[in-house]
């Protein structure tokens, strides 16, 4: 394939196109991937190609390839280029098709590309993945996936596995259902209907016996969580937990922002600034190259940061009291202020050394332990990433025993390196 298309924000509307990702950091092996992409542009981000979307953030595939996932969480760089233009919307996925055949992707032990993409979902009986499940059993599993992991995360944990430890763990203390239930703030009942489908005793076993490369790799190949589970004879909360955030690989927090060599909180200042200067929105969009929907909410969020209803005021100062009062106030905000521009000026920088802070218990740095509101003791990674965004994970002792403080630093290892690889990248 050839060179990657370098484009700056401004130089080409958002198009319909075939893409190819290519990994650059890999010499050899499955290192490329042809996709397709509507109303998207590419954009130079830190000397790399990336596709941006509409929504003004990074698109780095829908691709469901195990290694590809895995090449992205190690860090590596993923450059995009333009294959072919499409106005015509609904010719896209045939295109795609065509420069997938032609390049012979999903046989070829260089792509990512697991099959050619999908026109036609209107038969839910069709097969979507090699483990003969149906576009409809796949779409109503990864749903109910989807609600069991809101239903745990509405609670505080990260996910339903973790969830059904707990409970499990719970029980196991005072053998009461009601009990536990209780201890949840549900009726009687809940805390068993939870977990009734499943053998916990053989959960915590599995944990032992299955890896989570073992479940990344079956739903990488567009399996879903419960045939990944039957298929390795593991318990399905044992799956949801070693399968951890792993389908969130391709979704990487960079904003509109980035492109600009800004902060969010920078770019919120500017775009606030320009509106205080009665500059029109459609100057400011041009200027920042953001759709006026995206500007708004830009400003929106900095006035809610840093002003409260209490800085509103219609009051008309009469005497000497009110106006020393006025002056007071103007002091305490322009406090503010001057922590706001304070604010504004950090830019993205690779994180500090390893040196370890005074109140650190744990002994490694970005690493701490916590409770939850369940009384879980958790061990917590905590890193920046690229974008400049805290980031953490939670490993409870509950679910990982002993091994909790080993993941959590581990992890957090990980990430660190991942950020500092492509922040010298980008300097």
């Amino acid at each position: 394939m050839g060179g990657a298309v370098r484009l700056t924000y401004h130089e080409c509307e958002n198009m319909n196109i075939v893409y190819l990702l290519t990994n650059t950091s890999k010499a050899g092996g499955k290192r490329f991937y042809i996709g397709s992409k509507t109303e998207c542009q590419i954009v130079d981000v830190g000397g790399v190609p990336t596709i941006i979307g509409r929504e003004g953030k990074p698109y780095y595939s829908s691709a469901s390839s195990f290694e590809f996932k895995e090449d992205m969480l190690r860090g590596d760089v993923i450059s995009a280029s333009l294959l072919e233009e499409v106005p015509d919307k609904k010719k896209l996925l045939q295109a795609e098709n065509s420069w997938i055949d032609k390049s012979n992707a999903v046989f070829s032990d260089e792509y990512y590309n697991m099959s050619n993409a999908v026109l036609n979902c209107h038969n839910q009986d069709a097969i979507a993945n090699l483990y003969g499940e149906s576009v409809k059993e796949l779409a109503n599993r990864n749903s109910s996936l989807g609600k069991r992991d809101n239903s745990a995360k509405d609670l505080g944990y990260s996910n339903f596995g973790e969830l059904c430890f707990d409970i499990w763990e719970r029980y196991s203390k005072n053998n009461n259902w009601n009990v536990v239930s209780s201890s949840f703030g549900k009726e009687r009942h809940w805390a068993q209907v939870v977990i009734k489908m499943f053998d916990m005793n053989k959960a915590k076993t599995d944990l032992e016996k299955a890896t989570s490369e073992q479940v990344r790799e079956l739903v990488g190949k567009k399996c879903s969580l419960f045939k990944a589970a039957e298929i390795l004879g593991i318990e399905i909360p044992t799956a949801r937990v070693l399968l951890g955030d792993f389908n969130k690989v391709n979704q990487k927090g960079f904003t509109v922002a980035l492109l600009l060599g800004k902060t969010q909180g920078e770019l919120e200042a500017d775009i606030t600034r320009d509106v205080l200067l009665d500059i029109p929105w459609r100057d400011i969009t041009k200027k920042y190259g953001v759709n006026e929907t995206s500007a708004r909410r830009y400003f929106m969020r900095c006035i809610k940061r840093h002003l409260s209803p209490e800085d509103i005021s219609d009051q008309i100062y009469e005497t000497e009291e009110d106006i020393l009062d006025a002056k007071k106030n103007r002091k305490t905000k322009q406090k503010r202020m001057a922590d706001f521009k304070k604010e504004m000026r950090l830019v993205v920088s690779i994180p500090q050394g390893e040196n370890i802070q005074a109140n650190n218990k744990s002994g490694v740095n970005g690493v701490h332990s916590t409770t939850s509101k369940n009384g879980v003791l958790c061990w917590v990674a905590k890193w920046t990433d690229f974008s400049g965004k805290p980031r953490s994970k939670q490993f409870s002792t509950n679910v990982h025993g002993e091994a909790a403080f080993k993941m959590a630093c581990d992890y957090r290892e990980k990430m660190f390196e991942s950020a500092q690889a492509r922040l010298r990248l980008a300097a």
